[in-house]
């Protein structure tokens, strides 16, 4: 069509190396945190295990704050990329079901993720004032995720009334807890039985009886 601008495929390919070399830095910046903490960690070693050039880190981030702050924004999108509505439509799946579905993505993404589960779940490896308070403003962020979603399920009569503000951190702490377990074992978790325990242990003190049978 006139006007229209074609899609130059050098230019996707330079975008492709671009975006490649960036989750590559973001990558080892993941490995490097988790293993030294943030304070320890340093740029050079970033470097070092991604494998590139000083002037190339600074392509792309200008701190090592920048970096960190990009693995939080990845981390959510991740998580939130995972939990899905729950639906009441005819012929949808129970709702207690698609629930525990969104557990189950949830955790897989931790445990296939170790070196990110492992930076967000241990609170010592961010020391420093800075970067606790992003990690902080984290885990707030998935707090009101996880807020939004009981406050739908009220309104849908999935989930009884509740003082969402407080079941919400709850179930959070519940799900970190969970999480920081599973990662003390090498050996891939039952994911099944753990969602059950994870769903009787949390989505049964907040559903609608009636709903849950």
């Amino acid at each position: 069509m006139p006007g229209e601008r074609r899609t130059d495929p050098q230019e996707e390919r330079a975008a492709k190396r671009r975006g490649d070399r960036r989750d590559q830095i973001i990558a080892a910046a993941t490995e490097v945190f988790a293993e030294f903490g943030y304070h320890l960690a340093s740029i050079s070693e970033i470097i070092r295990r991604a494998g590139i050039a000083r002037g190339t880190f600074y392509l792309y981030f200008d701190s090592k704050h920048a970096v960190f702050d990009s693995i939080l924004s990845g981390a959510m999108v991740g998580l939130a990329s995972r939990i899905r509505v729950i639906e009441t439509a005819s012929g949808s799946e129970p709702p207690h079901q698609q629930a525990e579905q969104n557990i189950r993505r949830v955790l897989q993404y931790l445990y296939e993720n170790r070196p990110l589960s492992q930076l967000l779940l241990n609170p010592g490896l961010t020391p420093d004032t800075e970067s606790a308070q992003h990690l902080q403003a984290f885990y707030d962020r998935v707090a009101e995720m996880i807020r939004a979603s009981l406050d739908h399920g009220i309104n849908i009569g999935l989930v009884r009334a509740c003082d969402t503000e407080l079941v919400a951190p709850a179930l959070l702490g519940a799900i970190r807890s969970v999480t920081r377990q599973l990662l003390k074992d090498d050996a891939t978790p039952d994911l099944d039985r753990v969602v059950g325990e994870l769903v009787a242990f949390g989505w049964r003190g907040v559903m609608v009886p009636e709903v849950w049978d």
